[in-house]
């Protein structure tokens, strides 16, 4: 299911479909005495940026999904940077987290483990101060 929620939403950005994204991040050494969800992610985050249709940063973001290796997981992580991608015809956006080493985190609400350094090529291809 991960798998193919990913896999569309690369097809929407290949096709100019999606209006933006939002790049939200939260300091890898802050402290926290509970996990956190996306939900919290998005009150507490340090970080913030929206990229808008038509950013080269769209495609880079693309080209590093496309080499997500992803196993859904029973772990929910404990979250630490988040993109959420909201497409042009007004459907559900697509919510990629990450926990802070880039191991774990969840597509939508669905709980998985990255491979290939994921996080990393995000990392190259929008500019993340953390």
């Amino acid at each position: 299911m991960a798998e193919a929620i990913l896999n569309g939403l690369i097809k929407e950005i290949q096709a100019d479909r999606i209006d933006s994204v939002e790049v939200l991040q939260i300091r890898p050494s802050t402290l926290f005495r509970t996990s956190v969800t996306p939900e919290l992610l998005a009150r507490w985050r340090d970080y913030k940026v929206v990229f808008r249709k038509g950013d080269p940063h769209l495609v880079r973001l693309m080209l590093a999904l496309k080499t997500a290796n992803i196993r859904e997981s029973n772990l929910k992580p404990d979250v630490r940077a988040g993109l959420i991608f909201y497409p042009s015809n007004n459907r559900q956006p697509v919510a990629v987290y990450f926990d802070g080493r880039g191991e774990r985190g969840q597509i939508n609400n669905i709980p998985v483990s990255f491979g290939g350094g994921l996080l990393a090529k995000v990392r190259a291809a929008v500019p993340l101060p953390f």
